[in-house]
């Protein structure tokens, strides 16, 4: 998969490169921008939604090109990351767009990623909470799912997207990919206190049923 995220990478590259050089020639009056400022910033902006537009279709038929079965194995994928403590250092050198273009794949199919995330919280906290009703579960659950570290979601996600913005400027692929992701990671702590809830609530039930079946006896 690795090899074919990289061969897609080339693509996109090979396609879109000779675009963007283009585009900024497109304005007439592009060499002089101090007589006519106005109207160049305008033509700027024109030229670059032009170019954005024309990455979004790009993309777009990019995605509807993908074989069916291409789905299922990009799961399949996605699965084998998750078991990785440092997903993006699983790519060879000689790949270098692998993770780039999955970053690219995820704007489309980043419910893929999300859900076997949701899966995993799901996992962990049935795991660790189920029948342990003394201990304070819920502040080491949020822990695990914002820590940073290898044994953090947060970290290991925010790896993965800081690996595909790797050309930020400034080092700042990072920031970038905690802003993006904090949405996100907000509605996976409300998944948590949800699963948890719920082994609260069986719990409960199930004792005050088995409290009423012992006071009728």
């Amino acid at each position: 998969m690795l090899s074919l995220l990289d061969s897609l990478g080339s693509s996109i590259k090979q396609f879109q490169q000779p675009i963007t050089l283009f585009f900024p020639y497109l304005s007439p009056f592009s060499f002089s921008p101090i007589s006519l400022p106005a109207l160049t910033f305008t033509l700027d902006y024109s030229t670059t939604s032009s170019l954005s537009l024309y990455r979004k279709t790009f993309l777009s038929s990019l995605h509807s090109s993908l074989p069916p079965q291409f789905i299922p194995h990009f799961q399949q994928f996605l699965r084998h990351l998750v078991t990785l403590p440092n997903p993006t250092q699983s790519a060879p050198s000689h790949q270098p767009l692998a993770f780039p273009t999955l970053i690219t794949l995820l704007d489309r199919f980043d419910p893929l990623l999300f859900s076997i995330i949701y899966e995993s919280i799901e996992f962990k906290t049935i795991k660790d909470c189920q029948g342990v009703y003394r201990e304070k579960e819920l502040d080491g659950l949020l822990k695990w799912l914002n820590g940073n570290g290898e044994e953090g979601v947060m970290g290991w996600v925010n790896g993965i997207y800081e690996g595909g913005l790797g050309g930020v400027e400034g080092g700042g692929a990072g920031e970038e990919a905690k802003k993006f992701l904090k949405p996100t990671f907000s509605r996976f702590e409300y998944h948590i206190h949800k699963v948890l809830c719920q082994l609260r609530c069986v719990f409960s039930k199930s004792f005050s049923s088995a409290f009423v079946i012992a006071l009728e006896s």
